[in-house]
């Protein structure tokens, strides 16, 4: 029995694999239509527009809408190294008479695979009816050039699945290049395809995957690359290296990319990145500095027949776009920030935080004063200062703010009554625990603090204390005036009715020296 339950189980799988796939491909060129708009979208488009929740178009390859299986250049926003520009699209059909036990393709009438079928699974891995496949009439890959803003996060998720058994391909991600890439023939490899290649010939480094026989399904740890830049003709600019490929950057290694390896079989669609079942710290691109457009490419890397011209089913490509948060705060206050309903984030002067958020998150940061001594004035928002006046004053003393994420965040939080520091240690760092190494007074927007209490008598040592030092260029006398402005918000050091030094910003703790 035992047995017997083992044959049917492979012979539903190869069933499950065969029938997906193996039709006929006539070459016809199709429109694409943006459903959302209802306008028509032209592939020729180089440059993808992004939304909050997925950064790449057509990711569920639904446009074109095809009737059975299409070989076409003519899928919106997505470009194939392959030396015709075709994609394969796959559709899926109910085979007419109601009979949904097998995942039967004829031309008609065009639903997805039921959920009750014998296989247990949709015949696409999201319901919808199409999805593409890397390896069409040559292994080649599949790639989207979007819009990107530098310093924020793309978090990716894909479903992959094998034809005839275990596949597998690479997800690339990188700098836009100045030359696109390219296939010279049916058997050479593009630009994406070789940086894969190399990778995988680097036996000595485990990427926690079996990079030699692909013998276990999975996703491998984000992998680093760094290679010169595209040369025409599906070549790297070579000039001056012995390899276009590094593990580290230098004056020729310019160009950095991020892969990872993926490995499906052919049961069932495979869940990679975000879509894995599991939160993957792994399945995320940080964007350069300076990097405004960057390339996302689909690798076709091996197939379980070793037939190049069939494998690597790929669906419901997604890059969710995440902006990054920076949050500061002198030591006389401190702050909390959250994003949506998620538990506040503590930070202070010891501990400014980084973060990132999902486009369209709203963001709530919070400020208090570290004393009563002290108030809160706002904070810098990006390169606008937002007024207290414009924050949520709060019964606990704090003040809060909210705004929607719309570009990467910055908040620096802005007090008053900073701290001045007499420093009697010669310049070693201040201790308030300590009255020996100094004291520290505390000024309020629109007060002053005069000093005249130095001692000035000479020591049993024969030294006698004649000043103190400012920021290393302004020496003061013993009696001096440091205010605090109350509509310039900054500081003022004067000495005998003149001014010494003025416009030290109000956030900015002044420290003397004896």
């Amino acid at each position: 029995m035992q047995a017997g339950k083992s044959q049917r189980s492979v012979l539903a799988l190869v069933i499950t694999c065969a029938l997906i796939l193996g039709f006929g491909i006539p070459l016809i060129p199709l429109v694409g239509v943006d459903s959302a708009e209802g306008t028509e979208v032209s592939a020729a488009s180089d440059v993808a527009t992004v939304s909050a929740e997925n950064s790449l178009q057509n990711g569920s390859f639904e446009q074109p809408d095809v009737y059975q299986y299409r070989e076409t250049s003519d899928v919106p926003y997505w470009k194939s190294t392959t030396t015709s520009g075709n994609i394969e699209i796959g559709s899926v059909f109910k085979n007419g008479n109601g009979d949904n036990d097998s995942l039967h393709m004829r031309t008609g009438e065009k639903v997805a695979a039921a959920e009750g079928s014998q296989f247990g699974k949709p015949a696409t891995s999201n319901g919808n009816d199409q999805y593409a496949e890397l390896n069409s009439n040559q292994a080649s890959s599949l790639y989207q050039v979007v819009n990107t803003v530098p310093e924020s996060k793309y978090d990716w998720g894909l479903y992959h699945r094998g034809r005839q058994g275990k596949d597998a391909m690479a997800l690339v991600v990188g700098p836009k290049q100045n030359v696109a890439p390219m296939k010279t023939s049916a058997t050479s490899n593009d630009q994406l395809q070789q940086i894969v290649t190399w990778v995988s010939g680097q036996q000595d480094r485990d990427f926690g995957l079996d990079m030699v026989h692909f013998s276990q399904t999975g996703t491998s740890r984000k992998i680093t690359v760094y290679t010169t830049k595209f040369a025409s003709g599906g070549r790297f600019d070579t000039t001056g290296v012995s390899s276009p490929f590094s593990w580290s950057k230098d004056s020729r290694h310019t160009e950095r990319w991020e892969l990872w390896i993926i490995v499906s079989d052919c049961d069932e669609w495979y869940g990679h990145g975000e879509f894995n079942g599991d939160e993957d710290p792994d399945a995320s691109y940080i964007v350069p500095e300076g990097q405004n457009e960057t390339l996302f490419g689909f690798v076709a890397v091996s197939t379980s027949t070793g037939d190049i011209t069939s494998g690597n089913l790929l669906d419901a490509v997604q890059f969710r776009q995440y902006y990054r948060m920076d949050f500061q705060t002198p030591p006389s206050g401190s702050g909390t920030y959250s994003t949506d309903v998620e538990t506040p984030v503590a930070f202070d002067s010891a501990a400014s935080k980084s973060d990132y958020a999902l486009v369209g998150s709203d963001v709530t940061v919070s400020a208090k004063p570290v004393d009563a001594s002290h108030h809160f004035l706002g904070a810098y928002v990006g390169d606008t200062f937002v007024d207290a006046d414009q924050w949520t004053a709060n019964a606990d003393g704090s003040y809060s703010l909210t705004r929607t994420l719309t570009a990467n965040l910055s908040v620096r939080l802005m007090f008053s009554a900073n701290t001045v520091v007499y420093n009697v240690n010669g310049g070693d760092p201040y201790d308030s625990d300590n009255p020996e190494t100094g004291h520290e007074i505390y000024i309020k927007r629109g007060s002053s603090y005069t000093n005249k209490t130095a001692a000035t008598k000479r020591n049993d040592d024969g030294w006698r204390f004649t000043d103190w030092k400012y920021d290393d260029d302004h020496i003061l006398g013993v009696n001096h005036k440091i205010t605090y402005g109350s509509k310039t918000n900054d500081l003022s050091i004067s000495q005998n009715d003149q001014t010494v030094v003025s416009g030290i910003p109000a956030e900015k703790d002044i420290t003397l020296t004896a």
